[in-house]
């Protein structure tokens, strides 16, 4: 299962100090981590 966050590379807001969300990040983490109690085999 690859995660990913949904906005790209944000190359943009690197090293600038921007305020940046993570929560895209977490939200992809926690559906990954659910998904297999999802599964049917």
């Amino acid at each position: 299962i690859r995660v990913s966050v949904d906005h790209g590379t944000a190359f943009d807001k690197a090293y600038k100090n921007a305020k940046i969300s993570t929560k895209s990040y977490f939200e992809a983490a926690k559906f990954a981590l659910e998904l297999p109690s999802k599964a049917s085999i």
